[in-house]
């Protein structure tokens, strides 16, 4: 372990400060709480960066540029003063950032993979001390004399999908520059309190507009399903699977031309088709259309590694006769009304007259029917002697015998209902609206069940390309 030293150009005006989470932070927070009541940390809930190196490494050498990265990100040096259901954070000055290395060039290359995968698992299912720093663990794997595999994992509340890019791009300009092949990168200048400040001008309204749109909310439709199996107390609680799916080549351009008849995109047209499915499983004429929108809107916050993503919640009626490119328009329309009424978690509940309630509000934690894209790799490359592999084909998985999951007896009855949500299937499209995956958990959830759902949403999509003008009831059957 070492001390945090840096390079001397680095900035830290902000060190110190005291404060609240930022308010895009909270629905995030609130899961976290729920799943784990007390102990948000507990929670599991993990984003996991995973970066093949090509190249010799030197571990020492990259160890002191991640201790520049955390000098660099403000949010990367973030401790919890208080952990309850309004907590307290402190930006942190003296930060031991460490890299964890661990040899696997002496294991058969037969072996390597299960290894990996086996790693990357115990990362997943790992609790976070929220109140020691960093939050965040880093680990590198070498595989080989000149290819390692980078694992640095998150609790999903302070690393979105963007910031995979950011905190890349920047380990490996100061990986270079430790090696005396460059100079520094320099200073991000946005930090903690800017963030606070951006998260009040977006999500601290509650004018009249907003209220307009909130009352659509209220009474929110309970949250649809596919339904689980019954499951022990000793049965594994983390299991994650995903069943591949893809789109032809001449539907995909169908459903491109009907969303740019539509005036809208072909995500809308992927989300709605969705939802139309999760309807019919359900039985219910009345779904949650439920995405994450990126918050990203300046050149500053582009280059920062935190949390942007939002997620949004807007409840729908299906009109059973209607047209399929009539429902098209009516999720386009929901989630441009929810965008142009955006508003923190927590007004959102107050708004729905739900603030007297016990909290969470579990209700609002609709994750059974999400739908969610992949943000695009960038195709440029990263800066240093080293080649960074972005196509990691790795799954996180135990080995037979060896890894104690999680068991639901280890879990708060309280927290329950949350965990079963959680393990609900949801939805992944790839950045080209080709294909995706659909998740889901093998303990909960029959394969059989899932891979009939992507049976039906791919037939939806057939019968909008086909002919969007068909009643709903006849596409879905």
């Amino acid at each position: 372990m070492r001390r945090l030293t840096g390079l001397g150009t680095y900035s830290m005006s902000f060190t110190g400060v005291v404060g609240p989470l930022p308010r895009g932070y909270e629905l995030l927070w609130e899961r976290m709480h729920e799943m784990s009541p007390g102990d948000p940390g507990g929670s599991r809930f993990t984003a996991l960066l995973t970066r093949g190196l090509g190249g010799q490494v030197d571990a020492d050498a990259l160890e002191k540029a991640l201790a520049d990265v955390t000098r660099r990100h403000e949010m990367l040096r973030m401790r919890f003063k208080t952990t309850g259901l309004d907590p307290l954070v402190e930006i942190v000055e003296d930060v031991e950032a460490e890299l964890h290395v661990e040899d696997l060039r002496h294991h058969p290359p037969s072996e390597r993979q299960a290894l990996v995968a086996h790693v990357l698992y115990l990362e997943s299912v790992r609790a976070f001390d929220l109140v020691a720093v960093p939050v965040w663990r880093a680990c590198l794997l070498r595989l080989s004399e000149d290819y390692s595999i980078l694992c640095v994992s998150f609790p999903d509340f302070l690393f979105d999908a963007w910031s995979d890019r950011i905190l890349v791009q920047d380990l490996m300009a100061c990986y270079s520059a430790r090696l005396g092949l460059s100079r520094p990168p320099t200073p991000v200048s946005y930090g903690y309190r800017d963030l606070l400040n951006l998260h009040e001008r977006q999500y601290g309204g509650r004018g009249p507009r907003i209220q307009e749109q909130v009352s659509r909310l209220h009474p929110l439709p309970r949250p649809l399903s596919i339904d689980p199996r019954d499951t022990a107390a000793s049965d594994l609680l983390i299991d994650p699977a995903a069943i591949d799916f893809s789109v032809s080549s001449e539907v995909s351009a169908r459903l491109d031309d009907c969303a740019t008849r539509l005036r809208t995109t072909q995500y809308v047209v992927l989300m709605a088709a969705y939802y139309l499915v999760v309807a019919s499983v359900s039985g219910s004429s009345k779904v949650v259309v439920s995405t994450v929108t990126l918050g990203r809107h300046s050149k500053a916050e582009r280059a920062l590694v935190g949390q942007f993503g939002q997620d949004v919640f807007v409840p729908v009626n299906i009109d059973w006769k209607g047209s399929l490119e009539a429902f098209v328009q009516q999720v386009h329309r929901a989630l441009a009304d929810a965008r142009l009424a955006r508003t923190g978690y927590r007004n959102l509940v107050e708004l729905l007259g739900e603030a007297h309630r016990p909290r969470p509000w579990s209700d609002l934690h609709l994750f059974d029917s999400y739908f969610q894209s992949v943000v695009p790799e960038s195709s440029e490359s990263f800066p240093g002697p080293l080649r960074v592999d972005h196509e990691l084909e790795v799954i996180p998985a135990p080995l037979p015998g060896v890894d104690e999951y999680p068991r639901l007896g280890d879990v708060p009855s309280e927290a329950m209902p949350v965990w079963w949500r959680q393990a609900q299937p949801w939805m992944l499209v790839d950045s080209r609206r080709q294909g995706g995956t659909l998740n889901f958990n093998r303990t909960f959830y029959d394969e059989s069940q899932v891979k009939g759902r992507i049976t039906s949403f791919l037939e939806v999509l057939r019968a909008i390309a086909d002919d969007s003008g068909q009643p709903v009831w006849k596409a879905v059957g």
